[in-house]
Order: C-alpha cells, then sequence, then structure tokens
C-alpha cells in the first residue's frame, strides 16, 4: 500500500503514527473512539467493514475521532511488511479532535503487491511502550505484531458494537471537509475498550 497526493505517490514503508492525547487514566477505565475508513475504488466512495475486499488502485483515507484524550497509534501489515502508517509529533491533541490519515487531501492507495491487507487502529489512555519499542528501530517480523496484537486484543476490547458495521451519527461541525468526507464522517462507529480501543480491518485484495 502506498500513500497517494495528486500525481505523486509515497511510500509508507515503515514509518509510524503516534500522536499524544495527554493525561493517563485509571486503568482499565472504559473509553471510547470512533473510526471509519474511507474507500475509493473506480470512482465509487463506499466506507469500509471490518472484512472487505479491495482492488488494486483503490484507495483508503482513515478518520479517527478519540472521545478522550488519548495516544493513538496506527499499524499497518500486508505480506510483505509491517509498520506503523506514518509520524506526527507527540503534542496534546484535545478529546473529540478528529484526525484524518494520510491527511484531509491524500490517500493510501493498495498497490496490488500484498493478497491482503490489515490496518489496526489503537487508541489508548497511556503510552504504549510495547508498540514504541517494537517499531523503534526495523520493522517487526508478521509474527511479533500478531503476538503483540493478540495480547492486546486479550487484555482491553470488549464487545460492544464489534460484532456490526452499523454507523454512528455524529452531530456538529465537520470542518468543511467536502460531501465525501463529511458523509463518511456522519457513518463513523463508536467503539470502546477497556482504557484501550482496537478496531482492526482487514482486507483481501484482487490484483
Amino acid at each position: 500500500m502506498k500513500k497517494r497526493a495528486k500525481a505523486r505517490l509515497f511510500g509508507i514503508g515503515s514509518t509510524f503514527l503516534l500522536l499524544a492525547f495527554a493525561a493517563p487514566a485509571v486503568p482499565q477505565q472504559l473509553v471510547h473512539a470512533k473510526v471509519a475508513i474511507q474507500v475509493v475504488s473506480n470512482g465509487k466512495v463506499t466506507t469500509a467493514r471490518s472484512k472487505d475486499k479491495l482492488a488494486k488502485g483503490d484507495k483508503l483515507r482513515l478518520y479517527i475521532e478519540p472521545q478522550e484524550e488519548m495516544f493513538l497509534y496506527v499499524v499497518h501489515t500486508d505480506q510483505n511488511a509491517t509498520g506503523l502508517l506514518a509520524k506526527t509529533n507527540t503534542s496534546a491533541t484535545a478529546a473529540s479532535e478528529l484526525v484524518v490519515l494520510p491527511s484531509e487531501s491524500e490517500y493510501y492507495e493498495i498497490d496490488g503487491n500484498s493478497s491482503f491487507e490489515q490496518i489496526t487502529i489503537i487508541c489508548a489512555k497511556k503510552r504504549q511502550p510495547k508498540i514504541e519499542a517494537l517499531f523503534s528501530e526495523n520493522a517487526p517480523s508478521l509474527a511479533a505484531w500478531q503476538e503483540t496484537e493478540l495480547a492486546l486484543l486479550q487484555q482491553y476490547q470488549i464487545d460492544l458494537n464489534e460484532s456490526t458495521d452499523k454507523p454512528f451519527g455524529i452531530a456538529g461541525n465537520v470542518r468543511n471537509l467536502g460531501d465525501e468526507s463529511s458523509s463518511i464522517i456522519e457513518q463513523m462507529i463508536m467503539y470502546s475498550g477497556k482504557s484501550m480501543v482496537i478496531k482492526r480491518y482487514e482486507f483481501r485484495v484482487k490484483k
């Protein structure tokens, strides 16, 4: 998968995103985040399901809105590599601030070099040293990330809304992101977790 901005393409490699949503929380506190992935395929715009199909050339844009002050990690995995998608400064960001990745004017583009793509979105009340250490130098193996991800899921995930892809409407200003983006934002789903929200998307890719 690669990032697309107008006519230029950028490889995402093993760089990573770490946004600081400051303020530690009481362990196992119930937390919430709204999440959606926009898919553009052959000119058609849809919202991705937890398990979905993509084709070479499809484009993705991520929308994430933590409901508390949190740390955000976004992990991308395919059959060739595992990495954190992008990197920003660790500056404090207010709760309920909408995060758009790679940006409001860019997309990640499916290059067709892998038969599957997986995106795991993690919103945590506390910094996650294990995740940061795992991606601190070289990209970890798929097995190493899967072991870490499974441990996080077992410890923090709960079942509220995890079995459905029913949209959760958002009231208020959507920052004039355009009709397509506004529609996706209105379909964001609320997810919950114990001190951490973990949302995983699994895509099968048709070349």
